[in-house]
């Protein structure tokens, strides 16, 4: 039996039962049910555990009965992986509906709903069940920042997905969210060898630039920003929404876990340091270069071989990160020498650029101003710096909509303006610009972090040359160490240059002697072939001596055989004569015969004719 839209009993077989508040002609006339009235209509067919979960309702919008196979968790609701196990048309939590799945990963599943209290199509996460309590803390961390992020109209300022609904249902925490198109990974797929128009890249890159500035100035760090979780809002102006928390963690709250996409991991992950929000801006290029080429940045098969990836396209990271990191025994020797598992990775070998593709030095400058590697105070320094500058650019904008306002078309004439005019009189408020700027002086405040950690080294130096030259005065110690270290770094890119070179020479000396050692191999075969071919000639000679040997007694054996023969045709000779006089004698003996035979017939014949005569006397 199933309910009609209308609230009308109607069959369906045996295994389903359905009841919603819509009726058939839509949203007009949306009435739900209580608890009481769904147990008298299904109570029989009703769980204890249902019975008790309608206890808990207030109003019940959708109902669904299924006959459904168990489970191996949670009561036979779960998988083995503890994902909840869902059937098309049940419900969730008495007023969803499921009409298909559209996502999965191994924080939980992502299944297209029809909301029947509102009427409209949404998307609800379904985490997995917690097996611990460690896993329940994560949970409700990414529940805490996504609330956290639903500030009025965040969807529409920060490009945060909106969220219209959290629930607990059968051990799972659901999270509803609006329903969107698609993701810029199936953007990609579908624009295939065509690739994106790099308007639209930029349209999206600035989408993407927009919320992380808003969770950044919250102490929000992302952790998984790919192609798959920022979701197209209007295809034609580019609008985009980013979703997923389940790896977001607030920056003094570090989790000891942290997840992300291999592909998409920035190093200081890799190497063990606590997270900033550099790991989102790290993703950021690895999604923005995804998206003008089509293809994935740092391709790599494995978490040891992700890290040697990054440094064959970017180089080596600073010897300070590298010596100070918690995990750097994992993919460095101790003399700071890279693990290469799998594919032989040189450093460098294959710069960004090459990687791109692309002849826009300015978009190349980004991508890399994106994978900059900064860890520890470092990155406060910029955090710091790139708030003040948020600010500033705030301000600008502001200035920009009042001018834009109250000076008209003829404010847009004046130098201070942030508004000018094109060929063809259009206004174009300099929202890009302003981003440009921001990442032009973020990049200004890097190499200041930068020249501030060379002048803290160059301290130290001065600090040993005062103790090892005391005659001299500072100017010349300074100018003495300064073209000593421009010497040593020649001398070390010379080095350097060298060392690449001798790692060629070595790796071309052992592939070089792999292919001596298989040769001599072969040859130690053939040498054995040919001992193994001497040796068959030995016997091939004592087989030949042997059957001469026995070739002559054969011909003694066929001299003998001609004696016999012509003493055999010989006494052939013989036995023919005897043959033929044997005949001869036959033949007269049967002459012979025949003569009596024919005498005793003549006889015979007298007689008769004798007889006969006397017959016919009487």
């Amino acid at each position: 039996m199933e309910m009609s839209r209308g609230g009308e009993a109607r069959s369906k077989g045996e295994s389903c039962t359905t009841w919603s508040a819509l009726s058939s002609e839509g949203n007009a006339s949306i009435c739900s049910k209580s608890p009481q009235e769904i147990l008298a209509l299904f109570g029989p067919h009703l769980t204890n555990r249902e019975k008790l979960e309608l206890a808990a309702m207030q109003e019940v919008w959708y109902f669904a009965l299924f006959n459904k196979s168990q489970g191996f968790n949670n009561d036979g609701y779960d998988d083995y992986e503890r994902n909840y196990i869902l059937f098309r048309h049940e419900h969730l939590r008495y007023r969803y509906e499921v009409l298909k799945k559209i996502g999965e990963g191994g924080q939980g599943q992502v299944i297209q709903c029809l909301d029947h209290k509102r009427n409209i199509l949404v998307a609800i996460k379904i985490l997995v069940s917690p097996s611990s309590s460690k896993q329940e803390t994560y949970q409700k961390m990414e529940l805490q920042i996504a609330l956290e992020l639903q500030d009025e109209g965040s969807d529409e300022d920060f490009n945060v997905i909106k969220v219209l609904n959290i629930f607990h249902f059968r051990g799972h925490y659901c999270i509803v969210m609006e329903l969107l198109k698609e993701s810029l990974h199936e953007v990609i797929r579908n624009a295939g060898l065509r690739r994106l128009d790099m308007a639209m890249v930029k349209t999206y890159t600035r989408g993407i630039l927009k919320f992380l500035r808003h969770i950044h100035s919250r102490k929000i760090v992302h952790a998984d920003i790919k192609p798959e979780n920022v979701l197209v809002k209007d295809t034609v102006t580019g609008t985009v929404r980013i979703t997923d928390f389940g790896t977001s963690f607030f920056v003094e709250s570090q989790p000891m876990n942290v997840g992300g996409t291999l592909e998409y991991l920035a190093p200081e992950l890799l190497l063990g340091y606590s997270l900033t929000c550099g790991v989102d801006m790290w993703a950021l290029g690895c999604t923005v270069a995804e998206l003008a080429t089509g293809r994935e940045l740092f391709r790599s098969n494995s978490h040891e071989d992700h890290l040697p990836r990054c440094i064959e396209i970017l180089g080596m990271p600073p010897r300070y990160m590298v010596n100070g990191a918690p995990d750097r025994t994992q993919f460095f020797d101790h003399r700071g020498k890279m693990f290469c598992p799998g594919k032989k990775r040189v450093p460098g070998s294959f710069p960004l650029h090459r990687v791109l593709k692309s002849d826009d030095p300015e978009f190349v400058k980004f991508i890399s101003s994106c994978l900059r590697l900064m860890v520890g105070k470092e990155w406060s320094r910029h955090s710091a710096h790139t708030s003040l500058l948020a600010q500033a650019s705030k301000e600008k904008l502001k200035v920009v909509e009042e001018e834009d306002h109250g000076g008209g078309a003829g404010g847009a004439g004046g130098e201070e303006t942030l508004v000018r005019r094109d060929a063809g009189g259009g206004v174009w408020v300099l929202e890009e610009t302003l981003v440009e700027e921001l990442m032009v002086q973020e990049t200004l405040v890097e190499e200041l972090v930068v020249q501030e950690t060379l002048v803290e080294e160059l301290v130290v130096q001065e600090t040993l040359v005062e103790e090892l030259v005391v005659q001299e005065t500072l100017v010349e110690e300074l100018v003495v160490l300064e073209e000593t270290l421009v010497e040593e770094l020649v001398v070390q890119e010379t080095l350097v240059e060298e060392f690449v070179v001798q790692e060629t020479l070595v790796e071309e000396l052992e592939i070089q002697k792999e292919t001596l050692l298989e040769e001599l191999v072969v040859q130690e075969t053939l040498v054995e072939e040919l001992v193994v071919q001497e040796t068959l000639v030995e016997e091939l000679v004592v087989l030949e001596e042997t059957l001469v040997e026995e070739l002559v007694v054969q011909e003694t054996l066929v001299e003998k055989l001609v004696v016999l023969e012509e003493t055999l045709v010989e006494e052939l000779v013989v036995q023919e004569t005897l043959v033929e006089e044997l005949m001869v004698q036959q033949e007269k003996r049967k002459q012979g015969s025949l003569a009596r035979i024919g005498r005793a017939i003549r006889s015979l014949l007298r007689r008769v004719l004798l007889c006969g005569g006397r017959s016919t006397a009487q």
